[in-house]
């Protein structure tokens, strides 16, 4: 028994190095590989950002008029708040909806 056991123990610890081993060489491929890509900065980007922050701009204040538009006529965005507050909020809490059926004789069990 203790040849079998010594047995066991040394591939169980060669398995567990070898899985170490191969976990270090991923990390290190993955390091190598992102400073390999990793993006130069380049001097063209500032005139797209000024432009992309203008169309930011542009599509926030469309986004700002339907939601006043929305709130006029009285229907919540998908927030779910309407008059300031949510749907809802400082009601009671009622049953849970059972849509005429019980708890036990429900279709589901």
């Amino acid at each position: 028994m203790g040849s079998t056991f010594l047995q066991g123990i040394y591939i169980t610890v060669v398995g567990m190095g070898l899985v170490f081993l191969s976990l270090a060489l991923l990390l290190l491929a993955m390091i190598a590989l992102e400073r390999f890509f990793r993006p130069g900065e380049t001097r063209a980007v500032a005139p797209a950002e000024e432009t992309l922050s203008a169309e930011r701009r542009r599509v926030a204040a469309i986004a700002a008029a339907i939601a006043a538009a929305m709130a006029e006529e009285g229907r919540p965005g998908r927030g779910g708040r309407v008059g300031g507050r949510f749907e809802g909020e400082g009601q009671p809490l009622g049953p849970p909806r059972t849509h005429g059926m019980g708890t036990l004789n429900s279709p589901l069990l």
